[in-house]
C-alpha cells in the first residue's frame, strides 16, 4: 500500500512512486531539464519495494551529479509548461488534478508553445481563449484560464518574461447546457433490465461480465459515485451488516497504466461513506469475487476507466434494442439523476456529503428538477395562494358580519 507523504515533490530530484499491478513498485522522477530544448526529463527506477526503487532513483541522481535545471529568458513556452507543471504542480494536488491539467495543455495550440515566453501577446492568448471557451464546458474553461494566468505568473517571477499577457484575460460569456438525468420511470426500467442483462448468452463469461457491468450501473445510479471511486471500490470497503460503503480511493491513470492509492480521491470531502439499499446488496452479493475490487476486470485486476465506459454503452445499446428505447447518458450523469432525486427527499447538505463535495455550489449544480417536479413546484405554489386568498375573503366576511 502507498504511503500517503510519499507522493510529492516540492523541489527537482524528488519523485512519485506507486504500486504497480504485477506487485513491484515504479519510482518517477526529474533528472533534468534539456539545455537546448528545455523538454523535461524523466526517468522511471524499478523495485520490489518502494524503498528499492527510490533509493536507485536517488543513487542515480547522486551519480550524475543532481538535477539540472536550465531556465532561459529565450525559454518557449512548449517546454516551460513541462517544467512549470513538474515543479510546481506535481505533488501539490492530487494526481487526477494533475492529470487533467496535463490535457489541458495539450489544448494549447502548437503555434503558441513553438513561440518564446516573452514574445506571446495578450491578444494572441485573449483570441485562443474565445475559442476554446466556445467548444469547451464553462468550468473546463475556467481551468484553462486559471492554467494560463498561474503558469504566465510563474514566468514572469522566473524572468521569462517582463509583462504577464493574462493580467486581464477575459472569461468570454458561456452558460452551459444543463445536465440530463434519468427520470425515476426510466430508472425502474434500467434497473429491470440489469435484471436480464445477456442472462441468455450461452458463455458463462459473458453471462457473469454483463452481470458486472449492470450491476455497476445500478450502483451508480443509488450511490451517486465517481466512475474513479466505484473502479476503485473494494470488497473490504462493504459493510453488509450496515449496508455501508466505505469510499476510500479512486482510480486514475498514471503512465497509461490504471491506479489507485488509499485515501486518495478528488476532494477531502470525497472520502465519505454512503448507505445503500437492500436491492442493491443482493445485486453485489451474487458477483464473481475473482477480485479485490468489486468491479475489477475479469482478470482481477483494476478495470480500465475506458474498457467501463465501453461497456456501459454497449448495455445501453442493447436496452434500445430490447426494451425500447431510452437515452443513453455518461457515467456521470447518474451521478446527477442520483443527487436530483436524492434532493426530493434529503435538504441539499446531506445530498453534499453523499457526493464528497467540499463546496455546496458544486452541489446546487449536480441537481436537476424534472418538468413534473416543476409542475407540482408550480402547483403548490398556485395551491398556498388560493389558499391564503380563501382565508382571506372568510375573515373579511366574517367581520363584515
Amino acid at each position: 500500500m502507498a504511503k500517503k507523504q510519499r507522493n510529492k515533490i516540492r523541489r527537482p530530484g524528488e519523485g512519485t512512486y506507486y504500486k504497480r499491478p504485477d506487485g513491484t513498485w515504479q519510482y518517477r522522477v526529474v533528472v533534468g531539464v534539456d539545455d537546448e530544448t528545455g523538454k523535461v526529463i524523466r526517468k522511471s527506477f524499478y523495485g520490489k519495494t518502494d524503498a528499492e526503487a527510490r533509493e536507485k532513483g536517488q543513487a542515480w541522481l547522486r551519480e550524475q551529479g543532481g538535477v539540472r535545471v536550465n531556465v532561459s529568458p529565450d525559454m518557449k513556452l512548449g517546454p516551460w509548461l513541462d517544467l512549470w507543471l513538474e515543479t510546481y504542480k506535481k505533488g501539490a494536488m492530487l494526481e487526477t488534478s494533475y492529470y487533467q491539467l496535463e490535457v489541458l495543455v495539450k489544448h494549447i495550440p502548437e503555434r503558441l508553445k513553438k513561440k518564446k515566453v516573452r514574445d506571446i501577446t495578450a491578444i494572441e492568448l485573449q483570441s485562443f481563449m474565445n475559442g476554446f471557451t466556445a467548444d469547451s464546458s464553462k468550468s473546463y474553461a475556467d481551468k484553462m484560464r486559471t492554467l494560463l494566468r498561474s503558469s504566465f505568473g510563474e514566468a514572469r517571477e522566473n524572468g521569462l518574461t517582463n509583462a504577464d499577457p493574462t493580467r486581464n484575460l477575459k472569461m468570454p460569456a458561456k452558460q452551459d447546457a444543463p445536465r440530463q438525468v434519468y427520470s425515476k420511470d426510466e430508472i425502474v426500467r434500467i434497473f429491470n433490465y440489469a435484471q436480464v442483462y445477456r442472462q441468455n448468452e450461452t458463455s458463462p463469461k459473458h453471462r457473469a461480465d454483463g452481470y458486472l457491468i449492470a450491476t455497476a450501473i445500478v450502483f451508480l445510479l443509488f450511490s451517486g459515485l465517481r466512475r474513479g471511486e466505484l473502479l476503485g471500490l473494494m470488497w473490504s470497503d462493504l459493510d453488509k451488516e450496515m449496508q455501508v460503503a466505505h469510499i476510500l480511493r479512486s482510480v486514475y491513470m498514471e503512465d497509461g497504466v490504471p491506479t489507485v492509492k488509499e485515501f486518495k480521491l478528488k476532494t477531502e470531502g470525497s472520502l465519505r461513506d454512503i448507505p445503500y439499499p437492500a436491492i442493491l446488496s443482493d445485486m453485489v452479493d451474487q458477483l464473481p469475487k475473482n477480485s479485490m475490487f468489486v468491479f475489477g476486470a475479469s482478470t482481477g485486476r483494476i478495470m480500465y476507466p475506458r474498457n467501463f465506459s465501453r461497456a456501459f454503452s454497449r448495455f445501453f445499446e442493447s436496452m434500445n434494442k430490447e426494451d425500447g428505447a431510452i437515452k443513453q447518458l455518461s457515467p456521470h450523469n447518474c451521478r446527477h439523476t442520483f443527487a436530483t432525486e436524492a434532493l426530493k427527499s434529503a435538504d441539499i447538505r446531506t445530498v453534499q456529503t453523499l457526493l464528497g463535495h467540499t463546496d455546496i455550489k458544486t452541489t446546487a449544480l449536480y441537481t436537476h428538477p424534472d418538468f413534473i417536479a416543476k409542475q407540482d413546484a408550480v402547483e403548490g405554489l398556485l395551491t398556498g395562494v388560493f389558499r391564503q386568498k380563501k382565508e382571506n375573503d372568510s375573515l373579511k366576511n366574517s367581520t363584515v358580519t
